[in-house]
C-alpha cells in the first residue's frame, strides 16, 4: 500500500506549512501521495463526492486518507456513488468528521474504512502518532471479542482507534440485541430485535 490520494472531505488545512509536512512525513513513512497540491479553497458537496470518485477510480491508488477533519463531510453524502465505490475497493481512512463517510461506505458497500491519523496529525508528529497511523494501515493482530449479546456478537467493520488504543468493533444493533443482563438493548432503542 505505497500511493495514496488526499481528500477534502471535511475542512481545509489552513497554514500551507502543515499540509506539505503532513505530505513529508508521508513521503519519510514510505508512502507515495499522489495528489501533493495544497487545496486552497473548501470543496462543494458535490465536489467533494467528485473528488472521492475520482480517488476510487484511479488504478494507481493503494489509500485514499483525508487531509483533516472539522467539519461537513455528511453533505457530500446525497451525491457519493456507492456502487462506484463498491467496483474500485480501496481503503479510506480519516477519524472524527470522516465518521459520517467511513460508515455510509462500509454499511453499502463493505469496503475497509479506518479511523486512523490524517495529513494534519502527521505535520509534527509524535512517534505515537506515527504509530498509531502505521498499525491502523497495516492492521492489529486479530483478538477474540469478549461480551455478551443474545445471538452473539459479530463486527460490522473494523474501526481502529486513531491514538492507537485496541481496535472497536462496532455492532449491529438492528441484528442483534444487546444484553446487559436484563435481555434489554441499552444502545439504540427502537434498533433492537
Amino acid at each position: 500500500m505505497h500511493n495514496v490520494f488526499i481528500i477534502t472531505p471535511s475542512y481545509l488545512i489552513k497554514k500551507k506549512s502543515d499540509f506539505t509536512a503532513g505530505i513529508r512525513e508521508l513521503a519519510k513513512l514510505g508512502f507515495n501521495v499522489l495528489n501533493p497540491e495544497f487545496p486552497k479553497e473548501l470543496p462543494s458537496p458535490q465536489d467533494k463526492a467528485a473528488q472521492i470518485h475520482t480517488a476510487y477510480s484511479d488504478p494507481g491508488t493503494d489509500m485514499i486518507l483525508a487531509q483533516r477533519g472539522g467539519y461537513s463531510a455528511m453533505k457530500s453524502l446525497p451525491y457519493i456513488d456507492f456502487d462506484l465505490i463498491k467496483k474500485h475497493p480501496k481503503i479510506i481512512a480519516g477519524f472524527s468528521d470522516l465518521s459520517a463517510l467511513l460508515n455510509p461506505i462500509y454499511e453499502r458497500t463493505g469496503v475497509v474504512t479506518l479511523h486512523a491519523p490524517m495529513v494534519i496529525n502527521l505535520d509534527a508528529p509524535t512517534a505515537f502518532t506515527v504509530g498509531s497511523f502505521l498499525n491502523a494501515v497495516k492492521g492489529y493482530p486479530e483478538k477474540p471479542v469478549q461480551g455478551r449479546a443474545g445471538k452473539g456478537l459479530q463486527p460490522r467493520h473494523r474501526h481502529r482507534h486513531p491514538q492507537g488504543g485496541q481496535p472497536h468493533h462496532p455492532y449491529r444493533t438492528d441484528r442483534y440485541r444487546l444484553a446487559n443482563g436484563d435481555g434489554q438493548c441499552h444502545h439504540f432503542p427502537g434498533r433492537c430485535r
